[in-house]
């Protein structure tokens, strides 16, 4: 753990304390790191004790490395504004549906100007097949047209 960590746990920790006469709490914080994820278990009860467990080593987390087309400046912009709505996460891996993954493939593609191999560079990053069929499917669903807007406004 970095010094860095090791003082906002400190604030975290102390802040908390200072709280102990209100209710128990427990506070699950993950550290994530180049080649593992550090996690560790807070509680505070009412008797006030706290207990601090690591619990190591959750599970290795592979580096993703973008794709050219998928790492230019325009696209890292793309990729902040998605994760800040909630729809991919820090690996650049959807959080939403298949279908609606790939209207946000479609969308960024679109505005990227990926012509060739629109679909083989987000099948490939997201480790899908299909993605051309998931989003055929999405427009035969009610609120893919309320996505699209959702996208367009997100995007653009």
């Amino acid at each position: 753990m970095s010094t860095e960590e090791e003082q906002i746990l400190a604030l975290v920790y102390e802040s908390l304390r200072a709280h102990l006469d209100r209710a128990s709490i427990v506070i699950n914080y993950t550290c994530c790191h180049a080649n593992y994820v550090d996690a560790f278990n807070f509680t505070f009860g009412g008797d006030d004790r706290i207990d601090m467990k690591q619990a190591g080593d959750i599970q290795p987390q592979e580096v993703v490395v973008l794709p050219d087309e998928l790492a230019t400046d325009e696209a890292m912009r793309l990729w902040k504004k998605l994760q800040d709505a909630g729809y991919v996460d820090a690996n650049y891996q959807p959080l939403v549906s298949r279908t609606m993954a790939a209207m946000i493939a479609d969308a960024m593609a679109t505005h990227l100007g990926i012509q060739e191999r629109r679909w083989k560079v987000f099948e490939d990053l997201w480790k899908r097949r299909g993605m051309s069929s998931d989003y055929a499917r999405a427009f035969n669903q009610h609120q893919a047209y309320q996505f699209q807007d959702i996208l367009k406004n997100l995007i653009n």
